[in-house]
């Protein structure tokens, strides 16, 4: 139980039920697929539940390698919550766009589908190189940079900038129970710092009208509404900028009140998603 302080802790000041949580992350995670374009899952042969026109839950357990299509690149490994910051942002299309630490991939591949110009970039070259993989499979050639994301250069400016920042990771639970039982727990201080950083280091990045998207597969208040909340309140020249689910109202269920994509590990349609948060903001003149 010591062990466990930390993380009750935790999730007692998000005011969040713990039990609940308790109970999602002892479910097998379930398989869910994002697809370059609709066509693709229409000549999918696999069993498949739809979650979007671009998106699948899989039916059947089978290795990622043993799936149809996988070596000709149709489609990506991603969670639906993940998926969703991104497929309820219609305006990103057609732009200059940066995705600030890239690795592996899956918010970059959604975002070169939409036909933008898109930088990827990852401080580890472990991740490069695993995202370079994944580019090559899925038969895309975008430009891949090495940077400590602090350390850009802020010459060149983005209209939208795609911040998937290192958090706790307890979103994956489910997928990664390990993080429970470390000797030592995530260092929040030490990373809610460098989420604040980078955010504010994306604001400088970005043209005027400019788009920020911030993720984090967390949970916790302090990664999530309190980054937002300082973010706001530093940035005078920002605001929120909503999530568009005109056209997906079955996703209602995924923002909270403040119009943030805010999930714990739960389950949609008896398939099992991670836990997730998103905030995405607009640069005023």
């Amino acid at each position: 139980l010591y062990v466990l302080l930390w993380f009750i802790k935790a999730v007692q000041k998000s005011r969040l039920n713990l039990q609940e949580i308790i109970e999602n992350i002892s479910e097998e995670p379930s398989l869910h697929l994002v697809f370059k374009n609709k066509n693709l899952i229409d000549t999918f042969k696999e069993e498949y539940d739809k979650t979007s026109d671009l998106s699948v839950f899989l039916k059947n357990r089978k290795q990622v390698k043993d799936l149809e299509d996988y070596e000709k690149g149709h489609w990506w490994v991603q969670d639906l919550s993940s998926m969703l910051p991104l497929h309820l942002s219609p305006e990103i299309k057609f732009k200059k766009v940066l995705d600030m630490c890239a690795a592996p991939g899956g918010k970059a591949f959604q975002t070169i589908c939409l036909d933008n110009e898109v930088t990827l970039n990852d401080i580890s070259l472990k991740r490069t190189s695993t995202l370079k993989t994944n580019l090559k499979r899925l038969n895309f050639n975008n430009k891949v940079e090495n940077y400590n994301a602090l350390e850009i250069p802020e010459d060149e400016k983005f209209d939208v900038i795609i911040l998937d920042s290192p958090c706790s990771g307890v979103g994956t639970l489910r997928r990664n129970p390990e993080i429970l039982f470390k000797k030592k727990p995530p260092n929040l201080n030490f990373l809610t710092k460098v989420q604040k950083d980078l955010i504010n280091k994306a604001a400088k990045l970005l043209n005027n009208k400019g788009i920020i998207i911030y993720m984090v597969c967390s949970f916790f208040y302090d990664e999530t509404k309190n980054i937002k909340n300082n973010f706001l309140n530093e940035n005078k020249n920002f605001s929120q900028y909503k999530f568009d689910i005109s056209s997906n109202n079955k996703f209602k269920k995924f923002l909270d009140n403040d119009g943030d994509i805010f999930c714990i590990p739960s389950k949609y349609n008896n398939y099992m998603v991670d836990g997730f948060y998103s905030v995405k903001f607009i640069k005023n003149v």
